[in-house]
């Protein structure tokens, strides 16, 4: 049996393996490198970097999807590097509650 990894996280970035990209994904791009989050506060980045081009594909809502064709690594100047799998991820930033509000965390 093949071991999978399933959630890379570096920072408040976590990417997580999903087995389709729903049908409501419909902006694809090709690239191979993409910033997944910025810092509003210092401008530190999130990046994702492949060996292979890979699709970015968009909902109308703004959940972002990446179809890795090949391995690569998500990068913050912060945070340690991590490696990451060929494969369908979906990006996820930490969010936080509160009782005055919800928001999401800056890559900071």
């Amino acid at each position: 049996m093949e071991d999978r990894i399933n959630m890379v996280r570096t920072g408040d970035v976590m990417l997580r393996r999903v087995e389709r990209i729903p049908p409501s994904a419909t902006e694809n791009r090709r690239v191979d490198r993409i910033i997944v989050a910025e810092g509003e506060v210092t401008g530190h980045m999130h990046t994702l970097e492949g060996t292979a081009p890979f699709d970015v594909l968009t909902t109308d809502e703004g959940q972002m999807y990446i179809d890795m064709k090949g391995p690569g690594t998500l990068t913050h100047d912060e945070h340690l590097t991590r490696d990451v799998d060929a494969g369908t991820w979906k990006v996820i930033r930490q969010s936080e509650y509160t009782r005055e509000e919800y928001r999401v965390q800056t890559a900071d």
